[in-house]
């Protein structure tokens, strides 16, 4: 709750993206360039007014259909993190979270992690605002807050994930990439995070570095390994609940 970790925050977020772009870039197929021969705005325009409906229907008519679909846009979104939010709660109620504490709490025990900081990462693995959010109230030092913040906004949520797959369902985009550079961007970011608090905050950023408690590496490797592990398992979930969510979309276009 600190606001000058904001900028901290955002910049390894980018610099993750970043490397993960760089990395699937090396890895993606190479395809020949072929010069423009018109400047790429000019082409975008071009095309846009070629695939568009300018020449059949007035300004009327298409301001009517934009304020249309961005309001289906908005509800489908709202509904998306509506959704899982209510999962979240059902599974609040039901005691599954509890029981996933349960099931890790030698692990807890171990690397002498909150159990508040390890609901929030459950929490966030569905809808990744509250999970946020309970992990700013855990009682763990700020490194390890930041490390579950950091894996959270790498993963995106299954709220997100499935606004992004409802979006592409019309489209001859896969999703495939996308969930790889979420698995990948995550131990990115979070090695990112560890090389960064080695750095002397206190002098760049002016923030107080684990509240003057000295953690050693082990403890911070662990809770690097067990957000991985936790994120990874439930990786197979979210991919089922993804492709169920696509299929309703279809079923109810």
């Amino acid at each position: 709750q600190n606001p000058a970790l904001g900028p901290i925050i955002a910049g390894i977020h980018y610099l993750s993206n970043f490397i993960c772009g760089l990395i699937l870039k090396a890895f993606s197929s190479s395809q020949p360039f072929a010069a423009q021969k018109y400047h790429i705005m000019l082409e975008a325009l071009r095309a846009f007014a070629t695939s568009s409906h300018l020449r059949t229907k007035n300004f009327g008519q298409l301001l009517g259909e934009t304020v249309r679909n961005a309001t289906l846009t908005l509800l489908s979104v709202g509904g998306f993190i509506t959704f899982f939010s209510v999962i979240v709660g059902i599974f609040q109620e039901a005691g599954i979270f509890n029981l996933l504490l349960n099931l890790f709490s030698p692990l807890m025990a171990l690397f002498n992690i909150d159990a508040v900081l390890l609901q929030g990462i459950f929490i966030g693995f569905f809808e990744i605002t509250i999970g946020i959010q309970m992990l700013s109230q855990s009682s763990s030092n700020l490194l390890a807050q930041i490390l579950g913040i950091e894996a959270l906004l790498a993963w995106n949520g299954l709220a997100i994930q499935a606004q992004i797959a409802g979006m592409l369902t019309d489209s001859d985009l896969r999703t495939r990439k996308y969930y790889l550079a979420r698995l990948l961007q995550i131990p990115i970011s979070m090695l990112i995070t560890l090389l960064v608090f080695l750095l002397p905050l206190e002098d760049i950023f002016a923030v107080p570095t684990a509240a003057g408690t000295a953690i050693s590496p082990l403890a911070w490797g662990g809770a690097v390994a067990l957000l991985s592990i936790i994120l990874f398992l439930g990786f197979g979930l979210g991919h089922t609940l993804l492709k169920i969510a696509r299929k309703k979309i279809i079923i109810i276009r």
